[in-house]
């Protein structure tokens, strides 16, 4: 990402840096959505086979202290620290792009960044809503990096 700041800086007086959260990430993935962007990569049938085994019929329960809640199934989210969590995250994002060209976002996991180069122009937010993602406006954090000219 530095590096493309840096770019940026030689061609603009400064660069805004949008570093978006969405909320709960990895847990309001859609798995009808997820499955279906994964059917359009192309992938040979046992990958797709293999995740949509891992997403059907998983179950949770809770536990506090020494009492275990019910198990309940699971039709949304996916397992962070998984295999295959993280790409499927990547996945369900893949379609979330700037609006203009001289934008940037860079995504890595759930961590999205948009550099800005001196004209604000933001995200697509429309496309975070088809996905079911929710930007937690209150984290959204908000940095200029300037080139130093005038």
């Amino acid at each position: 990402m530095m590096h493309h700041d840096s770019a940026m800086l030689e061609n603009c007086q400064y660069v805004r840096c949008l570093v978006i959260d969405f909320s709960r990430a990895f847990d309001v993935v859609n798995h009808v959505i997820l499955l279906d962007k994964l059917s359009k990569l192309n992938l040979p049938n046992y990958i797709v086979n293999l995740i949509v085994s891992f997403l059907t019929d998983r179950t949770q329960a809770v536990k506090v202290g020494d009492k275990i809640s019910c198990q309940q199934f699971i039709n949304r989210g996916i397992v962070q620290g998984s295999g295959v969590g993280p790409t499927s995250y990547v996945v369900m994002e893949s379609d979330l792009k700037p609006l203009s060209s001289v934008n940037l976002l860079c995504k890595f996991a759930d961590d999205t960044n948009l550099l800005v180069p001196a004209n604000p122009v933001l995200i697509n937010i429309h496309t975070c809503t088809i996905n079911g993602f929710i930007i937690c406006i209150s984290k959204i954090q908000h940095e200029v990096d300037y080139s130093g000219r005038m």
